[in-house]
């Protein structure tokens, strides 16, 4: 069962309803196998809940697994890295 304290500030920073979150992680689902709560736990953290205010650590290690398998996080991670040093020898 998802959060309700964590859904609520969810539902509040975006300022949807509960059926639109709904379908957001309906897609996030079809994306990758995993549960509905799960995919609320994702978003939540794509768009700045602290998970840690709200989860009890096993949980915030699952959401860390499920988004190291997520599609598209390698590119994400990166993107949070900065640029690359520029290569020596040139």
């Amino acid at each position: 069962m998802t959060n309700r304290h964590l859904r609520r500030a969810l539902l509040e920073k975006l300022g949807i309803t509960r059926q639109a979150l709904s379908l957001r992680a309906k897609k996030l689902k079809q994306q990758t196998p995993m549960t509905t709560t799960d995919a609320i736990y994702i978003i939540a953290h794509h768009n700045g809940i602290p998970l840690d205010r709200y989860l009890a650590p096993e949980l915030i290690e699952r959401v860390k697994a499920l988004l190291s398998a997520a599609p598209g996080s390698a590119s994400k991670a990166a993107s949070r890295q900065g640029p690359r040093p520029a290569e020596s020898g040139r």
